[in-house]
């Protein structure tokens, strides 16, 4: 609710939005302060990255995004005749199959850039102190860092 505050008026769909979608719409709020909400669309195990992030794993789905990108790059158009389709297939998974050697054999995997592990760091950080922090500070924290990140 502290985000409605100082959300501008043009923005107040979009809140209407994720709330009924992720969170659920208040139905009560009792004497202490306390909020009953309805169930959202979606619940928060499906979608919260918060116990992904303070463990080190992969908030995003970027693995499946990359697998298509080395698809399109094999076949190097945006419709390839079967023929094409069937020779990309058969180079990505050649090289996908090399990839797994390499790591059966205990090669080591390319690192992350030291770009994206300065993001981490700094996500996880917010992460583990937004207890401490105002939840629009925190939203702002987090905001903050993608738009100086792209």
């Amino acid at each position: 609710m502290a985000l409605l505050e100082v959300l501008p008026g043009e923005l107040k769909p979009v809140y209407t939005y994720f709330e009924l979608t992720y969170v659920g719409r208040i139905l009560s709020v009792r004497l202490d302060g306390s909020v009953i909400r309805d169930n959202p669309l979606f619940s928060s195990d499906m979608w919260s990255v918060h116990e992904r992030t303070l463990n080190g794993e992969s908030r995003t789905n970027n693995f499946a995004e990359a697998a298509h990108r080395k698809l399109q790059g094999a076949f190097g158009v945006c419709h390839p005749s079967i023929w094409k389709f069937i020779d990309g297939l058969r180079h990505v998974q050649h090289k996908a199959d090399a990839e797994l050697e390499r790591y059966n054999i205990g090669s080591a995997l390319a690192p992350k850039r030291r770009r994206y592990l300065n993001t981490d760091a700094n996500l996880l950080e917010l992460v583990r102190t937004v207890e401490n922090r105002e939840p629009v500070a925190f939203l702002r924290g987090m905001a903050n860092k993608f738009l100086m990140d792209n």
